[in-house]
């Protein structure tokens, strides 16, 4: 099967909010906004086209073959030298239809495989912090080839009750993208 990415921002700027909008209405009606969004920093429609269209985020809309349907979308936020930190979203039916590993594998290998105008790789690392509870992405991710990098106690505030926890500090380089 093969995958396509769109970035949000780079077409047709109506497109690009509606596109905005059907990647927001599908987060809620699978009941994801809590856990994507946990610290209560995107709370709605507006907010998430506002940061997908500003360039605060690069946000890629992720697409199976012949599915008009986005299965996924992904997003990259603090870039720090040669590292970014990567923010994933997979709906449900791409889920159940077990899209979403090879679909992350190939938004990782196109993040890693990314050159500058100069021919350097745009990026030698991504990386994730994710909350200790959420155990089912820290299982994802190590299947995927991330690699525990440190823990900081406190770090995650659930915005839904103010429950504190700490977050886990994963990263990927492409040797763990390949070899992981």
């Amino acid at each position: 099967m093969s995958y396509r990415l769109l970035l949000l921002g780079e077409g047709d700027p109506r497109l690009d909010r509606e596109l905005a909008r059907q990647l927001w209405d599908m987060t809620e009606d699978d009941g994801l906004v809590d856990t994507v969004f946990y610290d209560g920093n995107v709370a709605s429609a507006e907010d998430f086209a506002e940061r997908a269209l500003s360039g605060e985020a690069a946000v890629y809309a992720g697409f199976a073959e012949g599915r008009a349907r986005p299965a996924a979308y992904a997003w990259l936020t603090h870039p720090e030298g040669g590292a970014v930190r990567v923010h994933f979203c997979f709906f449900r039916w791409s889920l159940r239809a077990r899209l979403a590993e090879p679909l992350a594998r190939f938004f990782l290998a196109f993040l890693l495989s990314a050159r500058t105008p100069d021919g350097e790789p745009r990026f030698h690392a991504v990386y994730g912090l994710l909350p200790e509870s959420n155990r089912a992405a820290l299982a994802f991710g190590k299947r995927l080839g991330f690699r525990p990098s440190g823990y900081l106690p406190c770090g995650a505030r659930h915005a839904r009750d103010g429950r504190v926890e700490g977050l886990v500090l994963t990263h990927l380089t492409p040797k763990e993208l390949h070899h992981g």
